[in-house]
């Protein structure tokens, strides 16, 4: 979690002729992938233990009688490696020989077809003939859950799935049963699958022995475009790649290693697409008329809200007004929403269902709020995690995925203080339970060693707060538990701890922080800034404090541009540099009162190009930007990767430099398409944006009549 500072060593040695540098411990598959040469494997993936059971990643070491697995050799000084010589050709060749002996020619209907590892290596190798006249072992097809489907014919046993389940996710409901050629691969219930139906043991499958119950026989990889979005549900913000097909979603994953989540997807980011197609989506307006809705246009819908909004402005004043957000909605939505409800109706009542407290947690950390927000490498790379609250498992899943790996990776300490025992729990070094709505007060002992508490709980977090005392650079994660006065506690506590530490405030939705970010909140500008703090007053100025001249001003814009006389309105663009929390970038360019209201006769014109320029943007728990929708590009149709290169997942040992992209690897990067809506998880993107303007265009003018 620390910044490293120290240099790592560097050991040399020859790869193909080529003189190369890697940190020491370097593994020898990872050193050629640096100089952009691969070395196949089947079984090798980063971050998970060591196999070497496909024996595909033979390489010629000097000095050694003979062939060794390059994904359990580590690179040394001066040691001297071939990866293509005839040797090792043939030894590759061989291998794939024997793994076909038992597999299933059947690549013309199989889903991974297109993307299929061993098909690549068969048709870079030419083992397209056999020795073997033996009959193959044939098994049938077996259905273990509703996503989850296994032929164990096509298995390769390079058990990928058993160990991403179990080192991985922490589940082990995946095993290998049976010996020798009839070994397969079994799930933890005899004949079915209980486990988190992640799908991650789907998607780390090099071939189609494991397949989608939502994706198989459905479509090819090459007829489809492939659209990144951001996850719709958690507030971790993981990156997504929609595989698209004739405007619908047929699957989802993440396997170019994209984004803060690398490869990871839960069960809800890598299944929890089917709303789309729902067929009691609402897709369009709907407008009250007697007792029943009845769908309208967009212009339809705009201009009733517009008249019934001035009607009870101008009736009961702009208090009687309550805005009510998203925070499922994009930045830019949120953006706008709240400056219609301030600017456009001068009042403050916005607000938008919350969850974790991100105001809070601002607000305690004060200055030193921009350099003490925990980002989700931040949480791998710790040496301690004190988790407060909340259930990462199943609420935020990648927050829990990255204490998992850390501890694998790093032997990183976890503490938890929890009404529940969780299922990290099992990794904890203190685990101190306490009671319903105890979290506050277990927080106000440990920083001032106040309140009565159960004796058993007192001793539990006496041993936490020492655990704690004795690692560096804590990282501090908590759920929705801990809010207002708790969260200053906490602060105050991490700030007795040794090193820098660092919060995360978990929320429960796609944007739950976006919205805080951008203003969703009564007594909160975008960027947390008070309404009544001097220091903020040339920001307030923006949305004028004085709604009955702001509105006097709109009403005397003639159509032509607007241009205030004597009137000058800052924007966010012009707040100084030194102003914590600047959010000008997260907003259109040129987003200014002067540009927003120009030329009211061609609003259609200026509303759509708005739209088409956008690049919808949400915030994760660690406050990162992430674009919710794509830009188009030409190549879209082209297919995904189907061994996408291995570094660009973080591990252990990081590397000096990038790597290149491998020479030899069927390397494609992730294409955008510009779909519909209905291609993306953020369904209400640019619809909401376009209505808020719509909205905020009627209503000026409708204010002007």
């Amino acid at each position: 979690m620390a910044e490293t500072t120290t240099e790592q060593k560097l050991i040399s040695l020859k790869i193909n002729d080529r003189d190369v540098q890697v940190p020491a411990g370097t593994l020898l598959i990872e050193a050629t992938r640096r100089i952009g040469t691969e070395v196949p494997s089947f079984c090798y993936y980063p971050g998970l233990s060591l196999q070497a059971a496909c024996r595909m990643c033979l390489v010629e070491i000097e000095k050694f009688p003979k062939l060794q697995t390059a994904c359990t050799v580590v690179a040394t000084e001066g040691m001297v490696v071939r990866t293509a010589t005839d040797q090792v050709r043939n030894a590759r060749k061989y291998m794939l020989e024997f793994l076909l002996t038992n597999h299933p020619l059947d690549c013309p209907v199989c889903d991974k077809g297109g993307e299929c590892e061993l098909q690549d290596m068969v048709f870079r190798y030419g083992a397209d003939t056999s020795r073997f006249v033996e009959e193959k072992i044939h098994r049938p097809e077996e259905k273990w859950s509703e996503l989850v489907y296994y032929d164990a014919p096509r298995c390769i046993l390079c058990f990928r799935c058993v160990r991403v389940c179990d080192e991985g996710m922490d589940v082990k409901a995946l095993g290998v049963g049976m010996r020798g050629a009839n070994s397969v691969i079994i799930p933890n219930r005899e004949d079915h699958l209980e486990c988190e139906e992640c799908g991650m043991c789907i998607d780390i499958c090099p071939v189609g022995a494991l397949t989608s119950g939502t994706y198989r026989y459905k479509t090819r990889p090459w007829e489809m475009q492939y659209v990144p979005t951001t996850c719709a549900h958690c507030s971790n913000g993981c990156k997504v790649t929609l595989s698209v097909r004739n405007h619908e979603i047929m699957r989802a994953n993440n396997r170019d290693l994209s984004g803060i989540n690398n490869d990871f997807l839960c069960v809800k980011g890598r299944f929890g697409f089917d709303f789309t197609q729902h067929k009691e989506r609402i897709r369009q307006p709907l407008l009250r008329r007697g007792d029943k809705l009845f769908p309208v246009s967009w212009e339809e819908a705009s201009q009733a809200a517009a008249t019934k909004l001035k009607e009870i402005h101008a009736k009961h004043g702009a208090d009687s007004l309550g805005f009510i957000g998203s925070n499922r909605t994009s930045n830019e939505e949120n953006y706008l929403f709240q400056r219609l409800a301030r600017a456009t109706f001068g009042t403050n009542n916005v607000d938008h269902h919350r969850t974790a407290d991100y105001t809070g947690l601002i607000t305690a950390l004060g200055e030193r709020a921009s350099d003490s927000l925990l980002t989700m490498d931040q949480l791998y790379h710790s040496k301690a995690v004190l988790l407060v609250g909340n259930d990462p498992t199943n609420q935020n899943p990648l927050a829990a995925w990255q204490i998992r790996t850390g501890i694998r990776h790093f032997g990183a300490k976890l503490f938890i203080i929890n009404e529940r025992e969780i299922k990290l729990h099992r990794q904890a070094q203190v685990f101190a339970k306490v009671g319903q709505g105890q979290e506050a007060a277990a927080l106000r002992y440990l920083a001032h060693e106040e309140g009565q508490l159960p004796p058993p709980l007192v001793e539990q977090l006496v041993q936490l707060k020492a655990g704690l005392e004795a690692q560096s650079d804590v990282a501090i994660v908590f759920g929705a538990e801990v809010s207002g006065a708790a969260i200053a506690q906490l602060v105050a506590f991490g700030s007795k701890l040794p090193g820098k530490t660092r919060y995360m405030a978990l929320g429960d939705y796609a944007n739950s922080r976006g919205a805080a970010d951008m203003g969703v909140l009564p007594d909160r500008l975008p960027g947390y800034m008070h309404l009544d703090s001097a220091a903020n007053r040339h920001v307030v100025q923006i949305f004028n404090e004085d709604h009955t001249s702001l509105i006097t001003t709109i009403m005397a814009i003639p159509n032509e541009r607007l241009e205030p006389a004597g009137k000058t309105i800052l924007t966010y663009d012009e707040r100084p540099a030194d102003q914590p929390m600047a959010l000008a970038a997260w907003f259109y360019p040129g987003d200014t009162f002067g540009q927003e209201f120009v030329y009211p006769k061609a609003e259609a014109e200026q509303l759509s190009r708005l739209n088409k320029r956008k690049v919808p943007s949400m915030d994760s728990d660690e406050g990162q930007k992430q674009e919710a929708a794509a830009q188009p590009n030409p190549e879209s149709a082209k297919p995904e990767p189907a061994n996408p290169p291995a570094e660009a997942k973080a591990a252990p040992t990081p590397a000096p430099s990038p790597a290149p992209k491998p020479e030899n690897t069927q390397v494609a990067a992730r294409h955008e398409a510009e779909l519909p809506h209905t291609a993306s998880l953020l369904p209400l993107i640019g619809l909401v944006g376009f209505s808020l303007l719509s909205v905020a265009a009627l209503l000026r003018m409708t204010l002007r009549s």
